[in-house]
C-alpha cells in the first residue's frame, strides 16, 4: 500500500469538546457507509450518510467520539476559543 501524499486528517486548532473539552479531529471519510455510520445514528442525522468530511472528539470515553458531518455550518458539540 502506498501512503497517501496529503494530510486528510488535521486536529483543529483552537477548536474543543463543549461536553470534555478535548480538541476536535477534522477528517476526509472514505468509509463503508454499510458499516459507518451506523443506523441508529442515521435515524437520527439522516444527511451524515453522504459526508464527505467529518468532525469528532478526540476523547474516546467522550460522547462525541463518534462525530457527525461537518459540512458548511460547525458542529453542535464543538466550541472555538
Amino acid at each position: 500500500m502506498e501512503k497517501v501524499n496529503f494530510d486528510t486528517v488535521e486536529i483543529c486548532e483552537g477548536i474543543h469538546c463543549k461536553d470534555c473539552g478535548w480538541p476536535i479531529i477534522h477528517a476526509c471519510v472514505n468509509w463503508d457507509t454499510d458499516l459507518f455510520p451506523s443506523q441508529e445514528h442515521l435515524d437520527v442525522y439522516p444527511d451524515d450518510e453522504i459526508a464527505d468530511w467529518w468532525g469528532y472528539c478526540s476523547n474516546k470515553t467522550c460522547k462525541n467520539h463518534t462525530g457527525r458531518a461537518w459540512g458548511q455550518s460547525e458542529l453542535d458539540f464543538a466550541q472555538r476559543g
